[in-house]
């Protein structure tokens, strides 16, 4: 099983202004001595700056939260961290929040961490840098990749050896994100912005956006993005496919097989369909009220969003925005904030019981609703699906999970296959048969891609990010090393 990246190359990523041989020559530090350790300090500001692009719960500024022992010192070597971490806030490149918070699967680290930031000055793009293959950092890099992804269990190292297999067409790639960013602030006219949007805000959400893309772009093309990794809340595995942006998708291939095509299978309404194992356990021994039939109805035969959109009178352009909220309203948010949100209030009028289910089960935490309908999920496709198919083909083809879904390689026989086996491992779990998608074939160049639309999806992105100002609402997708 391949455990390290295609190329034999590994890089971080530094502020374009940080000059890490200054530093340390002000410090009055050597030739040799210099040129061994410059590069640990690029290797500090990286983990910031990893850690913030690929989590979605990070916003710009925020402070992010990095364990001494886990993200630098075992890289490091604690001895050499005390030496070099204080550097950086001395000469202002960084800056912490002063106290301690518990950093929950955070790139698999639990415990108390301090959070930490780019000074303004540094906040800045940055640059990639080819790590030394002589030095201690490489050697270590490569060490603890391949020591975490050996924890895995047995089928997501199965599936991080497939995803080694993955490429992308970079220089497509990035063409896609450049035209889309020069859409995306060319076309935003600041007059047209709520009174509460500010255009420097919307500007940021952009140019952090277009530095997720580009770094993904550039990991996957290098061999470099993180193995795939199973969390221990949702019980999701997560890989490069899972943080690239869905448009992206359209650019890759097999390394092994450059003309072979991915497809996609998928649940339909599979968050929604995975409630409905709660629901049957709260009226195991009842009778079901009438709203939570017609919500099982719904779900099963995945028309929940479209019912829930003529329910509300919504027009096809308003329905993309409107599933969001009502995810976002219901099903992740507190319950105290999202009460009274359009979405919600459709929802209660629509089903009244279930949405008395839901806000009993998001009482005390309300992330917890959103962690066992992932793991409801998970159990059918990673556990059920992706383990028959494991021990059935081995490396025969490309297969990999994306949560509610199952992407492989087409062949014709797989597909009827892989619809029985998603029905089957979904019935067993959640009790009922779900309803499987249409097969979407997804790396292959889209018909039309018209400024107008990339225009219309940047304003939907900047709503996104108004409406997330007060709904409480988190995507569980990790970042990793």
């Amino acid at each position: 099983m391949n455990t390290t990246n295609n190329s034999n190359y590994e890089e971080i990523y530094s502020p374009v202004n940080f000059d890490s041989k200054e530093i340390l020559r002000q410090e009055g530090w050597k030739g040799y001595m210099i040129e061994s350790h410059h590069q640990k300090l690029d290797f500090i500001l990286h983990q910031i700056y990893i850690n913030r692009i690929l989590h979605d719960k990070y916003e710009h500024s925020d402070f992010i939260k990095l364990s001494a022992k886990h993200h630098i010192e075992r890289y490091l070597y604690p001895e050499t961290t005390k030496k070099l971490k204080p550097l950086l806030k001395k000469y202002g490149v960084i800056e912490d929040n002063g106290y301690y918070r518990i950093a929950k699967e955070e790139n698999g680290f639990n415990g108390e961490c301090l959070g930490y930031r780019l000074t303004s000055k540094y906040d800045v793009p940055h640059r990639r840098i080819s790590v030394d293959k002589h030095s201690t950092l490489y050697n270590n890099i490569i060490r603890f990749r391949t020591a975490d992804f050996k924890k895995q269990d047995q089928v997501t190292q199965w599936i991080g050896s497939n995803m080694q297999d993955i490429g992308i067409r970079k220089d497509d790639a990035i063409a896609y994100v450049e035209q889309w960013y020069a859409n995306a602030i060319l076309f935003i006219n600041p007059d047209n912005l709520k009174k509460n949007q500010h255009y420097d805000d919307y500007q940021k959400i952009i140019e952090s956006k277009k530095e997720r893309y580009l770094y993904i772009i550039n990991a996957i093309y290098d061999g470099t993005i993180f193995q795939a990794k199973r969390d221990k809340t949702g019980e999701r595995v997560h890989h490069a496919i899972s943080v690239l942006w869905r448009e992206l998708r359209q650019f890759l291939y097999l390394r092994s097989k450059p003309d072979a095509l991915l497809c996609n299978l998928d649940v339909a309404n599979s968050q929604p369909f995975c409630l409905v194992k709660i629901l049957r356990d709260v009226f195991k021994d009842k009778a079901k009220p009438t709203s939570v039939q017609t919500y099982i109805k719904e779900v099963s035969q995945g028309t929940f969003y479209h019912y829930m959109a003529n329910a509300v009178g919504l027009s096809v352009t308003d329905f993309s925005k409107f599933k969001t909220d009502l995810f976002a309203n219901v099903f992740y948010g507190e319950n105290e904030k999202t009460f009274h949100s359009k979405s919600a209030q459709a929802f209660m009028k629509e089903f009244p019981t279930v949405y008395q289910v839901i806000e009993n089960e998001k009482q005390g935490n309300y992330k917890k609703l959103a962690v066992l309908m992932q793991k409801v999920e998970s159990q059918a496709i990673v556990d059920g699906v992706m383990t028959d198919l494991m021990h059935k083909y081995e490396d025969k083809y490309f297969f990999t999970s994306l949560h509610d879904s199952v992407i492989f390689e087409y062949q014709p026989e797989l597909v009827d296959e892989i619809k029985m086996l998603m029905v089957q491992h979904m019935e067993k779990v959640v009790g009922l048969k779900p309803t499987i998608k249409k097969l979407e074939y997804f790396n292959l160049p889209a018909a039309t891609n018209s400024a107008v639309q990339q225009f219309k999806d940047a304003i939907e992105m900047f709503e996104w990010y108004d409406s997330m100002a007060y709904v409480a609402h988190e995507e569980l997708v990790l970042n990793l090393l």
